[in-house]
């Protein structure tokens, strides 16, 4: 220990022990800052890495003596092995790097543990922490989205020839399959992850060493630092890095809601699937639970936490955005919650419905029969039936499209299904429309009414057609592997980075100590 080591309990930081001559109230204390420093918790490693990368940037510029750097280096390697819930966070402080440079200046002197915060603002390090904070949280997104899409996709792989209808307003439309179906979740995936690499992009570009908007005099160099943080580039103007804190955070934030959304939209088209009424989709389970009054019942309740953290997801937009939108560039204190906002997201709504969604989906089983009756069961044939008359008849697609709706009302009045439909029953429909009938041929009626046929024939680029739905797998299996490539990429990046700072405080408590 220096013998310049602090030894009251309170340290002297310069807030109520300078130009205040109060010490904060205690109501203060519990209804604000103790708050403060809980929200702040998550960002702990990342204050005290910020804070490594600064002391070795001042080091090279021989702002800070080797001596002095390698006390601040050894206390802080101390303080990030203790941990946030061993590490003292003293809620007087108003946050976890002020707590820090506390126990910095109590081991070592005002004179060493003093200079931790030399040419930068204590919201610059919160928002820099908060910032790399959001880049860990957004590759545990992203590497979810990655998994999530890959285990859809292999369920679409074994499900290429199980017909189903597809439905619009909950009425069923037209035949498909399950593999077509799945395949643009995915897809959708796919375009939810092409954001959030955007996102990312933004959001690994340092705002660190901007002061407090101005720079400062002391010969710092940004890129340095920035380059031990890992961060690819820096918010070149320091004012609209300190004071537009939180602008990369926001549109994340709305891509975020857009994910869960999607999310949710998936898990409500499912859900009435499976119903008895529909009755062909159900899933393990393990994955379901039962009435504690009706024991016949097997409720699908993991869908309704969907809904929930999708609300909860779009809720956290829209706080992050009224937050930047409300908050004048001078006053700075909400903007550093944004990312906090963004953390709480990731951490609480993403990468758990991710997750779940990713466990889930493995024990989706459907009735292939079922699926397929019903398939054929609620004139879905109806489009196609019309392009058929349309196309041997010559006539326009909507004078056929008329054909078939009296063909359908009438089959509907008779309660005859599409199977029933006869030569004659197409004839009087054409009779009540064009006055005579139109005599079509056998076969292309029955391959008209038939769900398979149906499917088989469509074969325009991302349609129903076997040939179309394998160049479509192989399309999402390249676009996940490329994108898997991109993750790796960027996250080796960062463990060079982080690599690479770790040597640099070792070569300076190193040389002291030696």
């Amino acid at each position: 220990m220096d013998s310049a080591t602090v030894t009251s309990s309170k340290v002297l930081l310069g807030d109520h022990d300078g130009r205040l001559t109060k010490g904060s109230d205690p109501d203060l204390v519990r209804y604000q800052y103790v708050h403060e420093v809980e929200t702040q918790k998550p960002t702990f490693k990342w204050v005290v890495r910020y804070n490594m990368a600064h002391v070795v940037m001042m080091h090279e510029q021989e702002v800070f003596s080797r001596e002095d750097s390698a006390k601040l280096l050894t206390g802080l390697r101390d303080i990030e092995a203790l941990g946030v819930e061993r590490f003292p966070l003293d809620p007087e402080y108003q946050g976890v790097h002020p707590a820090i440079e506390a126990a910095l200046v109590k081991r070592y002197g005002y004179e060493v543990g003093g200079r931790i915060l030399t040419g930068r603002a204590r919201g610059d390090v919160h928002h820099t922490a908060g910032r790399l904070t959001v880049r860990d949280k957004l590759i545990e997104v992203l590497d979810e989205i990655i998994a999530l899409r890959e285990v859809i996709l292999q369920l679409a792989e074994q499900h290429t020839e199980t017909i189903m209808p597809a439905y619009t307003w909950f009425q069923a439309a037209q035949p498909t399959t399950l593999a077509h179906d799945l395949l643009h979740i995915v897809e959708g995936f796919e375009a939810n992850f092409a954001h959030l690499k955007n996102n990312f992009r933004e959001v690994n570009l340092g705002t660190c060493e901007a002061g407090v908007g101005c720079g400062t005099d002391y010969p710092i160099n940004r890129e340095r630092v920035g380059e031990l943080l890992g961060f690819e580039g820096l918010v070149e103007n320091t004012k609209f890095a300190h004071r537009d804190m939180g602008i990369a955070e926001v549109f994340l934030l709305a891509d975020l809601a857009v994910l869960m959304g999607h999310l949710f939209r998936f898990t409500d088209d499912l859900y009435p699937m499976t119903s008895q009424e529909y009755g062909y989709i159900d899933f393990g389970d393990e994955w379901c639970t039962t009435s504690f009054i009706m024991p016949q019942k097997k409720n699908p309740t993991s869908f309704k936490s969907f809904r929930f953290k999708a609300l909860k997801a779009v809720s956290d937009a829209t706080m992050g955005i009224n937050t930047y939108f409300s908050s004048p560039s001078n006053m700075l204190g909400e903007m550093s919650h944004i990312a906090r906002i963004a953390v709480g997201c990731m951490d609480e709504q993403v990468i758990p419905a991710l997750r779940h969604m990713k466990g889930m989906m493995p024990t989706l089983t459907i009735n292939k029969e079922l699926a397929r009756e019903r398939a054929g069961a609620y004139f879905t044939q109806g489009t196609n039936l019309a392009d058929t008359i349309a196309r041997e008849k010559n006539l326009s697609f909507r004078t056929a499209h008329r054909i078939v709706g009296v063909l359908t009302r009438d089959a509907v009045k008779q309660n005859i299904k599409p199977a029933g439909i006869t030569l004659e029953m197409v004839d009087q429909a054409a009779q009540e429309i064009l006055g005579h009938p139109i005599r079509l041929d056998a076969k292309a009626l029955r391959d008209a009414l038939d769900p398979e046929v149906i499917v088989k024939s469509r074969k325009g680029t991302g349609s129903t057609g076997p040939e179309m739905i394998r160049n479509a797998i192989a399309n999402r299996k390249k676009a996940i592997a490329d994108d898997r490539h991109w993750l790796r990429e960027k996250s080796r990046v960062l463990e060079d980075a982080e690599t690479k700072l770790m040597r640099a405080v070792d070569a300076i408590v190193g040389a002291v100590s030696g």
